[in-house]
């Protein structure tokens, strides 16, 4: 019975650490993730400024499951990818979308639908000549 390298580069030979010729071999080395597509999407599409960060959608489906992780926000398809955004209150809609879009679309190489899932609410600021007593009534 031969092994699949047998069938690639022959019969095992005693010094089996020479590469033999046209043989490829798998260096050993320290295992490195590898960055998937849908991680490089979701970080493209959070670096655009009014983007504050990805949700799963009304239904949660939009998410993309990887062998150990799950990355939030972001639905690959065979035509393209959806990027579900939440938004920051100062932000325009249009002109973030479109920036979402443009980050996006080099890295899909298809259509990107971008949805608003949220709009995070503008930061309460506390004016300093507020009383913090409770109002008399």
């Amino acid at each position: 019975m031969t092994t699949t390298s047998e069938q690639c580069c022959g019969p095992r030979s005693a010094r089996h650490d020479e590469p033999r010729p046209g043989c490829r071999r798998r260096r050993a080395g320290p295992a490195l993730r590898p960055v998937a597509l849908a991680e490089q999407v979701a970080a493209a599409a959070l670096g655009v400024p009014g983007v504050v960060g990805l949700r799963a959608g009304r239904d949660g489906l939009a998410v993309t499951y990887l062998p150990d992780r799950l990355v939030t926000g972001v639905r690959l398809h065979l035509s393209g990818c959806e990027v579900h955004v939440a938004m920051a209150w100062e932000a325009s809609v249009g002109t973030t979308t479109k920036a979402v879009r443009r980050a996006v679309a080099p890295l899909v190489g298809g259509a990107v639908d971008v949805t608003v899932d949220e709009i995070t609410p503008p930061a309460r600021r506390s004016s300093p000549f507020a009383c913090p007593c409770p109002p008399s009534g």
